[in-house]
């Protein structure tokens, strides 16, 4: 029997809540699937529990990361993609929770031409109570709505065609914040608006508790900054490609917060970077911003301060960016 759906589980050290994963995938109303627990190293008692699972359904398979493959949770999923057998790909948290028509109801959707569904689902607290819906607004300009934040996509959310992602890049193992983002917007950018079904109905559980990246404290951080620095001025070129000033404005007003923040914390390559990509990018559509950005933005790198008033100079200009 051929399988339909390959489920890739990355992990790392949460032997309890992945149980509780594992266990909402064997309830699934849906029964063609594979499901590839991928470990990222895990020193915990991961690999006895999985193996009880893998005696009890062989559709459930434990890998270990290969070692010459870099750590983190991107490098896991695009082994598991790698491994997978399915035809359709859906990557899955090892924290969250499947609910029983999670699969069944997204796979009745893929009609020809159709390469993702997408659902919504609650935000629960780390005993699954307190249920929040997540919100799925309608759609047709995928992209924009999702980079622009209108759109509430997570990972588990979205159900592929497996043809769809095989000459696309997976997910970047070189960046360790925001990774889930960066690859929807670059898998997003183009897509065909005939291509996609979101279907507004809360099929699975987000678990929210204190060792979630979503939990964690927001504290300066150079690396997580830079990653998210390259991340949004791949997306402000593509908002240039695209000649949609609304999304310029959006991406480049982050870059300029950025820039400052880099200045304050003592950052000086990261925002040296950014105010150079800014005006590379944005500087030929409009030369009064060009000139500003190149001012003030010198004039800060020079004083390794920034002030508040550049800033905000910088961030409220009113620019059409008038693109040929």
């Amino acid at each position: 029997m051929t399988t339909s759906i390959s489920i890739i589980i990355p992990t790392f050290n949460r032997s309890v809540w992945l149980q509780e994963t594992l266990e909402s995938i064997l309830k699934q109303s849906y029964s063609s699937w594979e499901c590839l627990v991928i470990d990222d190293g895990s020193t915990d008692s991961t690999a006895l529990m999985v193996a009880s699972f893998c005696q009890k359904d062989p559709r459930i398979q434990y890998h270990k990361r290969p070692d010459d493959l870099a750590k983190g949770a991107n490098s896991c999923r695009n082994y598991g993609f790698q491994l997978s057998k399915g035809n359709y790909i859906q990557w899955f948290d090892d924290d969250d929770i499947m609910l029983k028509n999670y699969l069944k109801n997204r796979m009745d959707h893929f009609t020809n031409g159709i390469e993702m569904v997408a659902c919504t689902g609650y935000k629960v607290d780390e005993s699954l109570q307190k249920r929040t819906l997540i919100p799925l607004n309608p759609s047709t300009h995928i992209y924009k709505d999702y980079a622009l934040r209108n759109l509430n996509i997570l990972t588990p959310s979205a159900l592929f065609r497996k043809s769809f992602l095989e000459d696309k890049q997976g997910f970047n193992s070189d960046i360790s914040r925001g990774q889930e983002a960066e690859f929807f917007m670059r898998i997003f950018y183009k897509m065909n608006p005939q291509a996609f079904v979101l279907l507004d109905e809360p099929l699975f559980l987000y678990r929210q508790h204190d060792s979630s990246k979503s939990a964690k404290s927001k504290n300066y951080n150079p690396k997580f900054i830079e990653d998210q620095t390259w991340t949004y001025i791949e997306n402000l070129k593509r908002s240039v490609a695209l000649k949609d000033p609304e999304l310029v404005q959006f991406f480049y007003k982050i870059l300029v917060r950025f820039f400052f923040s880099g200045v304050n914390y003592g950052h000086k390559h990261n925002a040296k970077h950014i105010l150079k990509s800014l005006l590379k990018i944005v500087g030929p559509f409009d030369k009064s911003l060009k000139r500003k950005l190149n001012n003030y933005g010198r004039l800060s790198l020079l004083l390794n301060k920034g002030s508040y008033k550049m800033e905000s100079s910088l961030v409220n200009h009113k620019s059409t960016f008038t693109f040929e």
